[in-house]
């Protein structure tokens, strides 16, 4: 069985390849001018960020969530500093 553990041994190229060829990407987004990819592999997700849409670069980040519980509280901790502003309206 595959698990969080193997793929963590990969190197970026080999977790990207992993991904494109077993994963399920569950979408895109455009955040702070990089380019996310976020994937569903055998019971984990993985968030991989780019500075381009170019397929062929390497990537910057690559994030690994082990549960659905984990993901959840990233991406609303994203979302909540997404609205945050840095001035104020007086």
């Amino acid at each position: 069985m595959f698990t969080k553990f193997f793929f963590k041994r990969f190197s970026s190229r080999q977790q990207i390849a992993y991904l494109r060829k077993k994963g399920t990407l569950i979408g895109n987004q455009v955040r702070n001018s990089c380019y996310f990819s976020l994937y569903l592999i055998q019971g984990f997700f993985v968030e991989v960020m780019f500075q381009s849409d170019d397929p062929n670069e390497s990537p910057v980040k690559v994030s690994i969530f082990p549960n659905l519980e984990s993901l959840n509280n990233y991406l609303n901790q994203e979302a909540l500093s997404g609205w945050k502003k840095t001035t104020s309206i007086l």
